[in-house]
């Protein structure tokens, strides 16, 4: 324990020991809530910019599910658990170190595993699905702002209206 904290009255102590376990939470929430909401619009605007079509028809040319309501909770789900879960790993395994590198140290861990959470999201539901899209715009389905090394899931063989328009 920390001198400044031994010197306070016990009721304060246990408020400032759980002070960084509220915020983790809380953080854990917007995180999640903010990276559910962004894992949705970005895979409505590489439909809609494969497509070449507003994002409301891309979706619905598209949609096979990945976005709805319960996609949206089901990532905010994990994404808070995956913060949360970074977080808990990290927190012991900086135990003798103070508490604001235990929070950045948790914070750190937590964002990465959100980061490999999204990646691997946006890689398995980016492609469209009936290959409506512009193979002038996206050659064999693939974003070109995608990098090429990284596995992505691509839309199936060009088979729309989409297909003869370049």
């Amino acid at each position: 324990m920390t001198p400044w904290l031994s010197t306070m009255p016990e009721p304060v102590q246990k408020a400032r020991a759980s002070l960084p376990a509220g915020l983790l939470i809380t953080l854990g929430l917007v995180i999640g809530v903010t990276l559910a909401i962004l894992q949705d619009v970005n895979t409505i605007d590489a439909w809609s910019y494969c497509s070449n079509l507003a994002p409301q028809v891309s979706n619905d040319i598209a949609n096979t599910g990945q976005v709805w309501l319960g996609s949206l909770l089901l990532r905010l789900f994990v994404y808070t658990v995956g913060f949360l879960m970074g977080a808990g790993i990290a927190w012991p395994s900086c135990r003798r170190r103070s508490l604001a590198v235990r929070v950045v140290a948790g914070c750190a861990l937590g964002l990465m595993i959100c980061a490999l959470a999204f990646w691997s999201d946006y890689a398995l539901n980016n492609g469209m699905a009936h290959g409506f899209y512009l193979p002038s715009r996206c050659p064999g389905g693939r974003p070109p702002w995608w990098p090429i090394w990284l596995p992505l899931r691509v839309s199936g063989r060009c088979a729309g209206e989409l297909c003869n328009g370049t």
